[in-house]
């Protein structure tokens, strides 16, 4: 098994359109760590690990054939995320905490109901997400203050994708804070 260690920090990773359904966002062997990131349109998986896995506040949409997070056989953890609009959302992720989900099974512990977008979640939480903005639309937005605080979680990042700090103990879901 592949021992290598990557760590993917503030990064958008949008698929081209036409893609192939082998297109894969994130992957790795050994062991992978994904923070603020966003992972858009990718067609088999967005974020996929066979070592170990850790996701924090990562928003990923767009998975049409597979799963949005894949855990293939390692450990992982996954908190503060937004996913939505996927084929599945998680596959064998061990824990899965303060995610905001469209899929009530992989939502997990203090999660928030990202709901279907046909009753207007996604365009209330999202600044414009079919654009590509997932910029946290205003404060009552479900994304809003309703993650894990980096004082509970180390590995919860102080800072958004675009540098902003988060505020501790009201860390917003998803690659950006409010």
């Amino acid at each position: 098994g592949e021992t290598n260690t990557v760590e993917v920090t503030n990064c958008y990773f949008k698929c081209v359109p036409g893609a192939t359904v082998k297109y894969i966002g994130i992957e790795t062997g050994g062991t992978l760590t994904v923070k603020n990131c966003i992972v858009d349109g990718f067609p088999r998986y967005g974020i996929y690990s066979t070592g170990t896995l850790k996701v924090y506040n990562c928003t990923v949409t767009g998975v049409s054939s597979v799963d949005a997070i894949r855990d293939n056989g390692g450990t992982s953890t996954v908190k503060n995320c937004a996913v939505f609009n996927n084929t599945d959302d998680f596959q064998d992720i061990d824990t899965a905490d303060y995610n905001a989900t469209d899929d009530d099974a992989d939502r997990g512990t203090n999660g928030q109901d990202l709901g279907e977008n046909a009753s207007g979640e996604w365009t209330a939480a999202f600044t414009n997400y079919a654009a590509g903005d997932f910029t946290i639309k205003d404060t009552n937005s479900l994304l809003y203050q309703n993650g894990q605080s980096n004082t509970n979680d180390s590995d919860v990042p102080t800072e958004d994708i675009a540098g902003n700090s988060r505020t501790d103990g009201s860390e917003s879901i998803g690659a950006f804070e409010y």
